[in-house]
């Protein structure tokens, strides 16, 4: 009460005696994940679990060495109900499950980097995946899709590659 503006308000910003809620999203609390947004966008969609996605991506060491581009000019795509976006028990990441995690927290559009300060281990656990330290993911998402069910049966299923330009 004595830090917030109470009787007399805001202005137009803030009515007098309001309550003001905040709305913050914990991405990880036990192994951080920072975000910084490189590239805004005005679009508000943001993927589902059942939509399939496509990035451009690139994997750096903190010092800015690229650890792996193969990403950056062919694009990635997944289906997001294909990875769990969490950490193993252990605490380590697989790749999948940390790219899903940052392309969650993104806009169609946005490119974004993401500091990763916990290790990422190969599918099985056993070894590093893009080596050992803390990392730097830039994405940046191009697509956000939903396969199309033509008959009604899932017999089948259209998945658009690229947008058409008409009949």
């Amino acid at each position: 009460p004595k830090l917030a503006d109470g009787k007399k308000g805001m202005g137009d910003k803030v009515p007098p005696d309001s309550t003001l809620e905040f709305e913050v999203e914990v991405l990880n609390a036990c192994q951080p994940i920072e975000k910084e947004t490189l590239q805004e966008t005005d679009s508000n969609v943001t993927p589902k679990e059942s939509d399939y996605v496509r990035i451009n991506m690139v994997v750096k060491a903190q010092d800015g060495t690229v650890r792996d581009g193969y990403f950056e000019k062919r694009p990635l795509e997944f289906y997001m109900k294909d990875h769990t976006g969490k950490s193993e028990p252990t605490g380590k990441w697989k790749p999948g499950n940390i790219i899903k995690k940052c392309v969650e927290n993104m806009r169609l559009h946005e490119k974004a980097k993401f500091v990763i300060k916990e290790e990422v281990s190969d599918k099985h656990g056993n070894k590093p995946f893009w080596g050992t330290g803390a990392m730097v993911l830039e994405l940046t998402l191009n697509t956000i899709g939903a396969d199309e069910d033509v008959t009604g049966d899932q017999g089948v299923m259209k998945h658009r590659v690229s947008e058409g330009e008409g009949y």
